[in-house]
Order: C-alpha cells, then sequence, then structure tokens
C-alpha cells in the first residue's frame, strides 16, 4: 500500500534539526521519499496543511502488564501501592489479561504518536505480552521483570535466582531481534528492594557477555532508598555501580531521589 502525506511541515529530527515544507511519499512500512511530489499518485492521500508531521515518539519508561491497573491506587505512595495494590494485581494475571493489557497499552500509546517504547514486564507469562508486541507493530526494548527476594512480595512474583536468570536468557534467545529487528530484548531486574546481589551481579555479568541492556528503577522514593541503605550499606546509585550495573547499557527509570555523588556517576 502507498501513502503521500501531502502539504504538511516536517520536523525531521536530522542532525541539522531541518523542518521543511514537504511531501512524503510512504510504501508499505518505509519512507521511499521526502519533496515536491505533485507527479506522484497513491492508494491513500492526506492533506497535512497546517499540521506538524513529526517521528514517532519515545517512551522511555513504562508497564505494560499494568494497563488495566490504572487508577487503583492513586493515592498511595510507591511502598505501600507496590505491596497492597500493583504486587497482587500482577500477581493475578494469566497469559489473556496479560496479552490484553500489553494490546490494549499499545493501542494508546499508538494513538499519542509513540511508536518505540522501553518497558519493564512482570515475572510470568512473557510470552504473552511479546506476542501482542509483536502483533502491535511497536519498537520495544524490555523483558521479564526479575526479583528473587522482597518483603510482602506475593509467591507468584518470586522466582529463584537461577529460575529468574534462565528464564530471561531463554525469553532473550526467542525474542531478541525478532521482526526485523523491531523487538529488542532488556533485563529487567525490577529495583534493588526486590533483588538479590547475587542476582544483581549475575545480569551484570550476562549482560556484559551478550551486550544485553539492562533495564531496572532506582531512587524513585526516600523509603525505597532506605531500605537500601539499610541492607546494603550504600545508596542506589553507588550499589548499582558496584555492581556493575552503571554502563551505557544500564537505563534506571526515575532516579527522583539522588545526590551530587550519584549524578557525577550517572554522567560518567
Amino acid at each position: 500500500m502507498s501513502t503521500i502525506i501531502r502539504n504538511g511541515t516536517l520536523v525531521t529530527m536530522n542532525s541539522r534539526r531541518d523542518i521543511l515544507r514537504a511531501d512524503i511519499l510512504i510504501e508499505g512500512d518505509r519512507i521511499k521519499e521526502i519533496g515536491e511530489l505533485k507527479g506522484y499518485k497513491a492508494r491513500q492521500e492526506i492533506d497535512a496543511a497546517g499540521m506538524l508531521v513529526i517521528p514517532g515518539l519515545i517512551q522511555s519508561h513504562i508497564h505494560l502488564c499494568q494497563t488495566l491497573f490504572r487508577g487503583a491506587a492513586d493515592d498511595m505512595e510507591l511502598l505501600d501501592w507496590l505491596k497492597q495494590r500493583i504486587w497482587p494485581l500482577e500477581a493475578a494475571h494469566d497469559e489473556e489479561s496479560l496479552y490484553y493489557s500489553a494490546l490494549l497499552a499499545a493501542a494508546e500509546l499508538i494513538s499519542g504518536a509513540t511508536t518505540s517504547i522501553i518497558d519493564m514486564g512482570t515475572v510470568r507469562h512473557s510470552d504473552s505480552l511479546f506476542q501482542a508486541v509483536k502483533q502491535s507493530g511497536l519498537r520495544y526494548l524490555g523483558g521479564k521483570c526479575m526479583m528473587d527476594c522482597g518483603d510482602e512480595v506475593p509467591e507468584e512474583l518470586i522466582d529463584s535466582r537461577e529460575k529468574s536468570l534462565q528464564e530471561s536468557m531463554d525469553l532473550f534467545e526467542r525474542w531478541n531481534g525478532q521482526e526485523q529487528g523491531r523487538i529488542h530484548y532488556a533485563f529487567c531486574p525490577r529495583f534493588a528492594v526486590s533483588c538479590s546481589e547475587e542476582l544483581l551481579r549475575e545480569v551484570s555479568q550476562l549482560s556484559e557477555k551478550y551486550k544485553i541492556p539492562v533495564h531496572s528503577h532506582a531512587s524513585e522514593n526516600r523509603g525505597e532508598i532506605k531500605i537500601v541503605e539499610e541492607k546494603r550499606g550504600l545508596r542506589n546509585i553507588p550499589y548499582f555501580e558496584q555492581l556493575g550495573l552503571c554502563h551505557e547499557k544500564v537505563i534506571l527509570a526515575h532516579c527522583i531521589h539522588i545526590n551530587e555523588e550519584e549524578m557525577k556517576i550517572l554522567a560518567e
């Protein structure tokens, strides 16, 4: 199928940050030409006069698995929110509910011009989530949530270290690079509170060995930071650095409550 978008103002986001008045010819899933396309005809033509035409947006942290829970606990702080609402709800997911949660999230994202995401999955039924991503057309980086410890975590969300690592590597083998490179796998240890030091060290080693990105949370909440300091003797970012998890392939969501030392670590 061919499509021409005519008369739009193109925000290219190229190295020169060019903004163009031009038409775009799309054939199948590829942009074939940009310019004045008066002599061209397409099966579908869109008049974008007075509109901006932009590249797809990137959502740099999301939980596709939590779409169905939205609004269930908006008045709670992080740790209570997790223990009393989100963890029990995630634990209740089956293959079907997770699939439709991810598919609904994908539809919402695409309707708002988001085409690429970095996702934190849940512990079970990860293939269902990847099937939804495959169907959606989104460009995806993410993976199975990894948790092997933690207070008040439902047993359905706790894996042994060995199982968490093995399932993650199996998912990497099945899904990384699928859909012509549109889907990429990342290790997803949830956060320092629910991951043992041994699990995080092995994630770091496997990430380095196989060049697999790591996606986690850090310093979202002062209570979380206090728990990490009490258990590990360090704040989140120095702790991750000590474990080899502050390198260019590590993506840390939030990082709200960080100090000057931690900013320097992340900057480096």
